[in-house]
């Protein structure tokens, strides 16, 4: 498998953002890489988020994810809507750890799926229909 990568867009139409990653998961790479990107975004508590790593092996390390909430958890407290969290990932390591993992966030409204289009669907639907 490749190095590790992760790419950024922004769909304005539906207030997501969505970072693809790639390759073994460097822990430290990605979260810096995510906290450049959401302190450089205008505005970045309008959109949900979908991080898709489904073309990765590993997960992102705990302590990794609780530097990211610690820095970003500022930038969402704008928010006055429901923002929800998609993780795809097929590693039951991040299914199990989702719920005590999403507590660390303002917005405590993630999943995780194993496939992307599962993702998109969830965070389309309506806040009543979240499941």
């Amino acid at each position: 498998m490749d190095a590790f990568s992760i790419s950024f867009a922004v769909d304005d139409t539906n207030r997501v953002v969505v970072a693809t990653a790639s390759g073994p998961i460097d822990s430290v790479s990605y979260v810096d890489r995510c906290i450049a990107f959401f302190q450089g975004l205008p505005e970045p508590w309008r959109y949900h988020r979908l991080y898709d790593e489904a073309a990765c092996t590993g997960v992102v390390a705990y302590q990794d994810l609780e530097r990211l909430a610690r820095i970003v958890n500022p930038l969402w407290a704008r928010a006055t809507t429901d923002i929800k969290v998609a993780v795809v990932n097929a590693s039951r390591l991040v299914a199990a750890r989702m719920p005590m993992a999403s507590q660390m966030y303002l917005h405590s409204n993630h999943r995780a799926f194993e496939t992307r289009q599962e993702a998109e669907l969830w965070l389309k639907a309506p806040a009543d229909a979240r499941g």
